[in-house]
């Protein structure tokens, strides 16, 4: 399987592409004493069918057309209202809308008030659970008024293999699922939810259909590939097309003439990358690493990587062909000289890949050494240097470093890739390339 990957030079990109916190960044504050002045409000109508009546909810009912004052009835410990009139009544896990069909008729009924409505007041505290891909899972306070987006925050953030695009939010009426790209750059909002919807934060690993944005984009990165994600979506996710582009080409790299049209599916793997029409051929390419003689070459029509090689003398015998990698400069840097950046397209892992893949003015081909053995670390028995045999995976690896501590999570791992410093989480059935470091993790404590 053909990985790309991202690997940025002087500008370092995120997990996912809107800011988020350092890692061991405490959580929000949990005084719920607060005064009401700085309780964050609500900046959009609420949804009667998903908010949640809590403990400690007062509820407003105002009895119109009548003379009578406004009730305030509130919510004891135990989920329920207890009133002296109209009795008691089991409120728990009940949506508003809910509450308001239960409560109506008695009202209407002890008051005799034939318009009556129930609301409620100002954003409550309540307590979330976070769990999986995150800094720190665990419990956190937060405001009914406040969104998904904000309890990861909380919890340190999604880790580096964390997926923000199937999180789940349950514990209310309905489970809710959670898309944060959709929702930051498609503002799509129904997919941050509000807190006051559930309980319970689930956020995956991120699974392996992925697909690279790079290039012209305002924020070059490896995007989560789901059902229904087109070029323009996609193109969107990555902060749309730098403003700088006068004349945007959209492309699958790698293959020549390959356009793309914003109603294109791709598929998971493939790196979409978006140039300017401006930029010429006149940039020559540069060979390095282990070849015979390294150095700038210009680049011909139609020259692909096995070429590029062959021009730079070949390989020595010290090279090694399964993690030869291209890095293709954005465009970006030849227009404005301010960064310096580059996207790496890594695992040419046979003759055929690397007989077809093209490269483009201004790519950097690196051959890499062999070295000959693969780190494991974290919680097996002995953390070591394992020697690599082509083709064996992170459990073979780990089995030779002395198999899983009691504590390791055995649902898989992370994996280093050495050339371009990114890690992913895999199977421990995944195949493992020479020189990466295999990192066994700590299994989270289940509630």
């Amino acid at each position: 399987m053909r990985i790309y990957c991202i690997l940025a030079i002087l500008v370092p990109f995120s997990w996912w592409s809107i800011p988020h916190p350092a890692r061991g960044q405490e959580p929000i504050a949990q005084d719920s004493t607060l005064a009401e002045s700085q309780t964050p409000g609500y900046d959009r109508p609420v949804d009667p069918n998903l908010y949640l009546i809590r403990p400690g909810e007062v509820l407003t009912v105002t009895l119109l057309k009548t003379n009578l004052p406004t009730l305030r009835l509130a919510v004891n410990a135990e989920g329920k209202l207890v009133h002296a009139m109209l009795g008691i009544y089991d409120l728990r896990g009940m949506t508003l809308t809910q509450v308001r069909q239960r409560l109506l008729e008695p009202l209407a009924r002890q008051y005799n008030a034939k318009e009556i409505d129930i609301s409620i007041g100002s954003p409550t505290m309540v307590t979330i659970t976070v769990l999986g891909a995150v800094g720190k899972p665990g419990s956190y306070k937060g405001w009914t008024s406040q969104r998904v987006s904000d309890m990861i925050l909380a919890a340190g953030g999604l880790t580096s293999d964390g997926s923000s695009r199937r999180i789940l939010f349950s514990g209310g009426p309905v489970p809710i699922p959670v898309d944060l790209d959709r929702a930051t750059y498609l503002g799509q909002d129904s997919l941050n939810p509000r807190l006051y919807a559930g309980y319970r934060i689930e956020v995956p690993y991120r699974s392996n259909s992925r697909v690279q944005v790079v290039g012209e984009v305002q924020r070059p990165r490896e995007i989560e590939l789901l059902p229904g994600d087109s070029v323009a979506s996609l193109l969107k996710m990555a902060g749309g097309v730098g403003r700088s582009v006068a004349e945007p080409v959209i492309e699958l790299v790698g293959r020549p003439g390959k356009m793309l049209t914003g109603g294109d599916v791709v598929s998971g793997g493939e790196i979409i990358g978006v140039r300017d029409a401006r930029i010429g051929a006149s940039l020559p390419i540069i060979v390095m690493g282990e070849v015979n003689t390294p150095g700038q070459y210009s680049v011909q029509a139609g020259m692909n990587l096995a070429q590029a090689i062959q021009k730079a003398g070949g390989t020595t015998a010290g090279a090694n062909l399964s993690r030869v990698t291209v890095f293709r400069q954005a465009e970006t840097e030849v227009w404005s000289k301010a960064e310096q950046l580059r996207y790496a397209i890594d695992g040419l892992t046979n003759n055929t890949d690397m007989m077809s893949f093209a490269l483009r003015a201004g790519d950097s081909v690196v051959v890499p050494r062999v070295l000959g053995f693969v780190k494991v670390s974290g919680l097996v028995v002995h953390a070591t240097a394992v020697p690599y045999a082509s083709g064996k995976t992170a459990g073979y690896y780990i089995n030779a470093a002395g198999g899983f501590l009691p504590k390791a999570d055995r649902s898989g791992v992370n994996l280093i890739n050495r050339i371009t410093n990114l890690s992913s989480r895999v199977d421990i059935s995944a195949q493992v390339q020479d020189g990466d470091e295999i990192t066994v993790v700590p299994l989270e404590a289940k509630p």
